[in-house]
C-alpha cells in the first residue's frame, strides 16, 4: 500500500503562502492607512512641496547630503506627486520584512516559528509613525538598502558593499552596521579569539573600512553649514544616560480603543494559527544577546544626540531602527510560555501594535482635513490678508499630539493666499522672532520669501477652535471611539504685541 507522504507547502522568499499571507495581512491592516493620506502635506514636507529645484537643492547641500542626491531624489518624485512616496514606502518597509526572514534562514539558532514571531513584531510593532513624512523617505529609503545589503552579504560582495554606502546616509546606521558584521563573523567563526578575528577581519577588510572611510569624506567635504550648521554634533553622556527614562515616561502615554483592540484580538486569533513546533531553546542566549545588541545600536546614535525617540510628535522618526531588537527581545521571552500562552500573547502583542497604528493614521488622515479646512478658512479672511504677522493660537487637537511649526501656519497661508507676505508664528516664537532669531527664515523654503521686517508691522492673533463645542470631547485623539471629522473656525483677536 502506497504511504500518504505529506507534500511540502508552496514556497515563495523562502515561507509558505500561508505565512507570507498571514504577514502581508497583518502588516497592510497595522501600516494600510497610509493610503488614506496618500497626497497629504505634513511638517517639513511643506518645505519642499511646490518648492523650486534650486530651492529644494539648496536644502540638501546645506544640510551635508553627498552630492545633494537627497534634493535629486525629493525633486524626482515630486515630479510624480506625494503619492509615490506613500506607496514606496510601504512597499519598501514590507520587502525590508521579508529580508529579515531571509537574513534569519542563515542562522541554525532560530527556529521556524521564532523566525515567523520576529519578522511579524518586525512589521508590524508601532515604531516610527514619522516614515508617513514625505521628508523621511530617505531614511526608509536607506533603511531598506541596510537590509538588502546584510542578506547580499556572502552572495554578492560588490552589492552588499554599494547597499552598506547607501544606507550610511542615515548615520544611524554607521553603528547599527555592527550587528551585519557581527553576524557575517560568528557565521564563520564559533570561537571568539584574536587569531580568529584577525583572520577573519583580513578576508573583510573591505567591510570594515566602508564605514570609515564614509565617516571621513563625509566629515572632510559635506559637513552641513548654513541652517543646518551644527545639525547632529553635539554629543552628550548626559543625554545617554536621560534618553531612557523619557522613553519610559513617554511609552505611558499611549492609549489604545478598546473597542479595536478586543476585535483585532478576535481577528488576529483567527489568523494566527497555533504553533506546530517546540521553540528552540538552544539557542535563547544568543537570541537574547542578539535582541539587546540591535535595541542598543538603534538606540544610541539617538540618544547619545539627546534626540529621544518617542511615540508622539515627529520625534518618532528617532525609532527607526527599534523594530528588529524589540521584536527578537520579545520572541524571546515568548519562548518560555506554553503553546496556548505563546500564541494568545503573540496575538494580543499584534492586536496592540496594529491597534495603536490605525489609530495614528486616522489621526493623520483627520489632521489632513484640519489643514486643508484652515486654509479654507484663511482664504475667506480678509484681516488674515491683510496682516503681516499672524500668531496663531491653537486650541484643536492634531495627530500624535504633534504642534504646528511655524513654517507650517505661513505654507497654509502661502496656499490659501498665494504669497508669501507674511509670516506666521506659535504664540511661543514670538519671542526668538522679536529678537531675530528667525530672520534666517524668511525664504522660499519656509514659505517666507517675501516677508521682510519692519517696525510697527500689522499683527493679528488668530484663535483656531472647534465650530461646534461637543467636538472637544472627541476630534483627533480617536481613543474614547472612531468620531467623524470636526469642523473648524478661526477668530480674529488682537495680537498681544505688534
Amino acid at each position: 500500500m502506497r504511504k500518504n507522504v505529506k507534500q511540502p507547502d508552496a514556497q515563495i522568499f523562502g515561507m509558505g503562502y500561508g505565512q507570507l499571507f498571514t504577514l502581508l495581512t497583518l502588516y497592510a491592516l497595522a501600516h494600510g492607512g497610509i493610503f488614506l493620506i496618500l497626497n497629504a502635506i505634513f511638517w517639513d514636507d511643506w518645505t519642499i512641496y511646490n518648492a523650486s529645484s534650486s530651492t529644494i537643492l539648496s536644502i540638501f547641500t546645506m544640510d551635508g547630503s553627498i552630492l545633494a542626491w537627497i534634493g535629486h531624489l525629493h525633486i524626482a518624485l515630486l515630479a510624480v506627486g506625494p503619492w509615490l512616496y506613500r506607496v514606496l514606502t510601504f512597499i519598501l518597509m514590507f520587502i525590508s520584512g521579508l529580508l529579515i526572514w531571509k537574513i534569519m534562514e542563515r542562522d541554525e539558532w532560530i527556529g521556524l516559528e521564532e523566525r515567523f514571531s520576529i519578522t511579524l513584531l518586525f512589521l508590524v510593532l508601532p515604531f516610527n509613525w514619522a516614515r508617513i513624512a514625505l521628508i523621511d523617505f530617505p531614511y526608509i529609503l536607506c533603511y531598506f538598502a541596510f537590509f538588502m545589503a546584510w542578506y547580499c552579504m556572502g552572495k554578492n560582495r560588490i552589492l552588499a558593499l554599494g547597499f552598506f554606502l547607501i544606507s550610511f546616509n542615515t548615520n544611524s546606521m554607521l553603528v547599527f552596521f555592527a550587528l551585519p558584521i557581527a553576524d557575517s563573523y560568528f557565521r564563520d567563526n564559533k570561537a571568539l579569539d584574536l587569531n580568529s578575528i584577525l583572520k577573519w577581519a583580513s578576508r573583510k577588510l573591505d567591510f570594515i573600512a566602508l564605514p570609515f572611510a564614509y565617516w571621513i569624506v563625509k566629515q572632510v567635504y559635506y559637513r552641513p553649514y548654513g541652517l543646518y550648521a551644527g545639525y547632529n554634533e553635539h554629543f552628550s553622556l548626559r543625554n545617554l544616560v536621560m534618553c531612557p527614562f523619557s522613553m519610559a515616561l513617554d511609552s505611558t502615554r499611549l492609549q489604545i480603543n478598546a473597542v479595536l483592540f478586543i476585535c483585532l484580538i478576535a481577528f488576529c486569533l483567527l489568523v494566527l494559527k497555533k504553533p506546530e513546533n517546540s521553540p528552540n531553546k538552544s539557542g535563547s542566549i544568543y537570541m537574547l544577546l542578539a535582541g539587546t545588541a540591535a535595541l542598543l545600536f538603534g538606540v544610541f546614535p539617538y540618544c547619545i544626540l539627546g534626540l529621544t525617540p518617542t511615540f508622539f510628535d515627529w520625534s518618532s522618526r528617532h525609532q527607526l531602527l527599534f523594530s528588529l531588537g524589540v521584536a527578537v527581545l520579545l520572541t524571546y521571552l515568548l519562548k518560555y510560555f506554553s503553546t496556548e500562552s505563546r500564541r494568545l500573547a503573540l496575538v494580543i502583542m499584534v492586536a496592540g501594535s496594529i491597534a495603536i497604528s490605525i489609530q495614528t493614521y486616522y489621526e493623520l488622515s483627520l489632521d489632513w482635513c484640519k489643514q486643508r479646512e484652515i486654509m479654507a478658512l484663511i482664504a475667506q479672511n480678509d484681516q488674515i490678508r491683510k496682516a503681516q504677522v499672524v500668531v496663531f493660537d491653537d486650541h484643536t487637537d492634531n495627530a500624535r499630539q504633534r504642534v504646528y511649526r511655524f513654517y507650517e501656519w505661513n505654507a497654509l497661508m502661502k496656499h490659501a493666499l498665494g504669497d508669501e507676505r507674511r509670516l506666521g508664528l506659535n504664540q511661543r516664537d514670538l519671542d526668538k522672532f522679536t529678537q531675530g532669531g528667525l530672520d534666517a527664515y524668511f525664504v522660499d523654503a519656509f514659505s517666507a520669501d517675501h516677508f521682510v521686517r519692519m517696525p510697527n508691522q500689522s499683527s493679528i492673533s488668530v484663535l483656531i477652535d472647534y465650530a461646534d463645542e461637543s467636538a472637544k470631547e472627541s476630534t483627533v485623539r480617536a481613543v474614547r471611539g472612531i468620531q467623524g471629522k470636526a469642523s473648524y473656525k478661526l477668530v480674529v483677536r488682537t495680537s498681544p504685541r505688534s
